[in-house]
């Protein structure tokens, strides 16, 4: 088991052995003791602390927050870039604009969808999910808004439409009342404003899905958000793969932080459930446990910041 060091606590055992008071000044100490959880996703009512002779023992409680008993969805990373896009996300829940969400493939597009809704006065309807491409003809598209209701219909891949296919699907969408009751929220991987200046996507259709325009950073452009999102999936996928605790080394998390990660936060989580299934029983996770691949692309990084260079 991991052991936890507190910082402050070698200084008061000092006082202890050394000063006549230090007995009264530990006790105030450890009243005074806060444990903060900067664990995204959790706060204080998921922690339990237990006491078991000279051993603090922290643990989940294994119950939900507030928060995430209502949305089960939350958005991990302190970055200036995700946290700009947690706050539009934030803003827009409560709003009925349409939403178009722009990102490469794994950067969240339907995490995000899903958080806006969820989190918002919609978040009680149903949310459903189609391919943009199967909601060209009004009888698909007025199946999905009788379905929907006053919640959101999600459509994948709006980039991926042809130019009679885009005709349609804006003639259907601005042509039906149903949709004045439901939210509409979009996702494509390739810049619309590019497209429309290209001449391969509506501007009208654009303009009509993107009341707000949301783009969502790479993994590789906040990479300080790469050590908090693994530290997040881990211990879940930890508990469905192998039902028991296990520990990531410093040296696994720094090659993690290194790879550029092309299919972004998709790919992190496959990597971190592939790294378990390769360590098997073992407790503790070491670079070996990482693909091959994630390997040999940071292999020169480590060694170039080992010189110095």
């Amino acid at each position: 088991m991991e052991k936890l060091s507190i910082n402050g606590l070698e200084t008061v055992l000092e006082d202890l052995t050394s000063q006549q008071q230090a007995l009264s000044r530990m006790v105030d100490w450890i009243k005074g003791l806060q444990v903060v959880v900067e664990i995204p996703g959790m706060t204080a009512e998921d922690i339990e602390l237990s006491l078991e002779g000279n051993r603090l023992n922290l643990a989940l409680t294994g119950k939900r927050s507030k928060i995430a008993q209502e949305t089960d969805i939350v958005v991990i990373g302190n970055s200036p870039q995700i946290r700009t896009v947690a706050g539009v996300a934030e803003q827009m829940a409560n709003r009925n604009e349409h939403v178009v969400l722009q990102g490469e493939t794994g950067t969240g597009k339907e995490h995000f969808a899903r958080y806006i809704h969820f989190s918002g006065k919609r978040g009680k309807n149903p949310f459903v999910r189609m391919a943009a491409s199967s909601l060209s003809d009004s009888g698909q598209l007025g199946a999905a808004l009788d379905e929907v209701g006053e919640g959101t219909l999600y459509l994948t891949d709006i980039d991926e439409l042809d130019a009679a296919a885009q005709k349609d699907l804006i003639g259907c969408l601005a042509g039906d009342n149903r949709v004045l009751a439901c939210r509409i929220m979009a996702a494509t991987r390739k810049d619309l404003n590019q497209l429309v200046a290209a001449g391969q996507f509506s501007a009208a259709l654009k303009e009509w899905l993107g009341q707000c325009y949301i783009p969502l950073p790479s993994l590789r452009d906040r990479r300080e958000d790469i050590i908090p999102l693994a530290r997040y999936y881990f211990p879940i996928l930890s508990r469905k793969i192998s039902h028991t605790s296990k520990v990531m080394t410093p040296e696994y998390l720094h090659v993690l932080e290194l790879y550029d990660w092309p299919g972004n936060v998709r790919e992190l989580i496959n990597t971190l459930e592939q790294s378990l299934y390769s360590a098997g029983d073992k407790s503790t996770l070491f670079n070996k446990d990482l693909p091959t691949y994630i390997r040999i692309e940071t292999v020169k990084k480590v060694a170039q910041q080992k010189q110095g260079i």
